[in-house]
Order: structure tokens, then sequence, then C-alpha cells
């Protein structure tokens, strides 16, 4: 049979303290052996209290916002990391959440567009000389008013096949650069260029 070891001290006076401070030094001893299984059962009870308890949610979000507002360079390159890793399950679960919220998304995007008209404004300017600079002298803009008149009338956008801002390539602003894509598709493209899949095409 072990015999304890304990001895009254001004650390621990009583053999409950001492039990305590043995009890946390193997916790602590425990979490450094075991760190991925400890990391990944406290994100699950983490992510359980978050979506059952809405003053620990409201915590959570007030700690996250007043960081964000401190530094908010960690949690951009975190967010960038996770969708350039994730490409497919990120735009699927964008798709899904504008799907779901599409009346809430669309009023906050015209309230933000009438609250900050000049961010707007200088927005389509700079998209106005750019088109500008990339349209040669030779362009047919009667087709190309065309293009953009089927557009408005089917509901689509026009987007450059060939971007007109990328860091490979400069698009020209011609009838042959012209496409129309859905509202949802050209956001989706952006201004993505893939060489091989153009010249494939």
């Amino acid at each position: 049979m072990a015999i304890c070891a304990y001895t009254p001290s001004a650390e621990h006076p009583t053999y409950a303290d001492y039990r305590k401070a043995k009890q946390r030094e193997y916790r602590k001893a425990w979490k450094q052996r075991n760190a991925e299984v400890y990391l990944a059962s406290e994100y699950a009870r983490r992510r359980e209290r978050y979506a059952t308890e809405p003053e620990y949610k409201a915590k959570v979000n007030r700690r996250n916002n007043d960081m964000y507002a401190e530094n908010p360079l960690p949690a951009k390159k975190r967010a960038l990391k996770r969708r350039t890793e994730n490409r497919v399950a990120y735009e699927a679960g964008q798709k899904a959440y504008y799907a779901a919220n599409k009346p809430a998304i669309q009023a906050y995007k015209y309230r933000w567009a009438k609250t900050n008209a000049h961010h707007v404004n200088m927005r389509n300017s700079a998209r106005r000389a750019l088109c500008a600079k990339a349209t040669p002298a030779w362009a047919n803009k009667n087709d190309m008013a065309d293009v953009y008149a089927e557009a408005r009338y089917m509901q689509m956008h026009v987007d450059h096949i060939v971007p007109l801002n990328h860091p490979l390539v400069c698009g020209l602003h011609v009838w042959d650069n012209l496409q129309l894509l859905t509202p949802v598709e050209n956001l989706r493209k952006s201004n993505r260029f893939d060489p091989e899949t153009f010249n494939a095409s």
C-alpha cells in the first residue's frame, strides 16, 4: 500500500489543498503530453457552448471584435488562408449563405451604397477609366453596346474573359473579350484568370 508523502506547509496547509495542487500538476502534464487530443476536445466544447449559450456567444463576439479592431491583419491572413486552402467548400458555403439570406444581404448592400455614395462613385469612375484605357481605337463600340443592351434585357452581367486588371495579363475592352454571365457567376469569377484553361479553350 502506497504511503502519502504529504506534510503540512504554508503552501498546502491541509491535505485537500495538497491534493488539488497535485491534480492541477497532473492535468497540466497530461495536456502537454496530449496536446492534439486536448485542443480537439476543447474546440468541440467551445463550439457547443457557442451554439447553445447566448451569453457565451455574445462574450466571444465582443472579444473577437475588440481583437479585430485593435489588430485586423492576423484575422485577415487567417481568413485568406482558409479561403485559399478550402476554395470549393468556401464558395459552396458562400452560395448557400447568400441563398438563405438573399433579402437581408440585398437590403444591406442597398443601405451601404446609399450611405457610401462617394465610394460607389469613385469605384465606378475608376472602372470607366480602366475600360477607356483598355479600349483600342479599332474597337467596334456599336457591337459592344449591343452586348450591354442584351445583358440589361436578360438581367445578366457583362464579363471580360481576359480581365482588364490582373497581375499576369491586361485584357482589352473589345467585343471579342466580352461574355454574358449570371450575377452570381460573375461575382464568383471576379478577376481570376487561368492561362492554361484559356489556352486550351
